[in-house]
């Protein structure tokens, strides 16, 4: 398959969506989060010289003073900033140091390899899968559930495979061939509401009041934190093989929708990524918010202040692990690293 052949299989207006739906969420994110540390900083009295979205090294994208701070956009999407006068933080900007010498579902049930409609013109009908089928294998690889089939198909383009299938309690084996784009033929459930009405799971929507959506919310953001913190621990234990299905930012836009805006699926995928990040960033590493606070108790147990060299070597340290696991996060979003490809 050539380069030009690739480029037309992609769907480019749903990549193109789903992007925009990320910068969107990310941004969001950032700037609430950031806005915190610069109300807080204005709060003390402090003074704020820079307030980015994402990171600026070398040049930023677009940048304007107002008062004594700069606002700007940077060009690298991994978070953002507020530089506060007197700190060494995650920007690494040494102008301080300087003026001191010289005077940062979602959760939604896995959908199974139902058939729910297949053209009786497709070669795979003419192979023998028919609606109702469940297909529960790929040439014997576990393909259950429509996340499974569709990363086994994206892996097997153009080639032969065998459909293992489960026909009303029979074991069916049905030869089928993968397309160029990775289907292969047939559509699967699309809607949750489709589960309720197939008897595969019991769907209801329950709906809050202005008041009664703040402890619900609450209620939820509490479930899905530990849902996370749990998720995360498999991630921790090799023997789990969590560590194998670790995404980046390929992971993180295919969550949204590419075939329209949807806002309320939009906010739920915001939210969840909003308690993520919060869970994330309190971690004790250095450049994160955790490491902050780690030094900072540091100084109120001991009564001493870290010096700037070495808060300064720790933000690089931190910086250099925070980028390395981002480098294996989207690898294996792309490549596989991890996961034996």
């Amino acid at each position: 398959m050539n380069l030009d052949t690739i480029f037309l299989a992609i769907n480019w207006s749903s990549v193109g969506l789903k992007v925009a739906q990320l910068l969107l969420s990310l941004s969001i994110l950032v700037i609430l989060h950031e806005f915190g540390h610069y109300i807080t900083a204005k709060w003390f009295k402090c003074r704020v010289e820079k307030f980015y979205l994402f990171f600026d090294p070398w040049f930023s994208l677009f940048k304007k003073k107002i008062g004594e701070t700069v606002y700007g956009i940077g060009w690298l999407p991994l978070g953002g900033y507020v530089k506060i006068a007197g700190m060494v933080d995650e920007s690494m900007d040494k102008e301080q140091e300087k003026r001191k010498k010289s005077d940062g579902p979602l959760i939604s049930p896995r959908v199974p390899s139902l058939v729910t409609e297949v053209n009786d013109t497709s070669m795979v009908y003419k192979a023998g899968l028919r609606k109702g089928d469940y297909i529960t294998a790929i040439d014997s690889i576990p393909a259950q559930y429509m996340d499974e089939l569709r990363n086994i198909a994206a892996t097997h383009k153009s080639t032969q495979v065998v459909l293992q299938v489960n026909r009303a309690g029979s074991n069916v084996s049905i030869p089928a061939k993968i397309s160029n784009e990775g289907k292969i033929g047939f559509a699967g459930i699309a809607f949750v509401e489709q589960m309720d009405s197939l008897g595969i799971l019991k769907y209801s929507v329950r709906k809050y009041g202005f008041f009664e959506s703040l402890p619900a919310g609450v209620r939820r953001a509490g479930e899905e934190l530990v849902f996370y913190i749990d998720q995360f621990k498999k991630i921790l234990s090799p023997s789990t093989g969590a560590y194998k299905g670790v995404g980046g930012f390929k992971a993180m836009g295919s969550v949204f929708s590419g075939d329209t805006w949807d806002w309320e699926h939009f906010w739920t995928i915001t939210a969840f990524f909003s308690i993520v990040l919060a869970f994330m960033n309190l971690l004790p590493i250095p450049a994160l918010d955790g490491g902050h606070v780690l030094f900072t108790l540091i100084e109120m147990v001991t009564g001493r202040k870290p010096s700037d060299k070495f808060l300064e070597y720790a933000q690089i340290g931190g910086m250099i692990i925070l980028l390395l696991l981002m480098l294996y996060a989207n690898g294996n979003d792309w490549f596989g690293w991890g996961k034996g490809r």
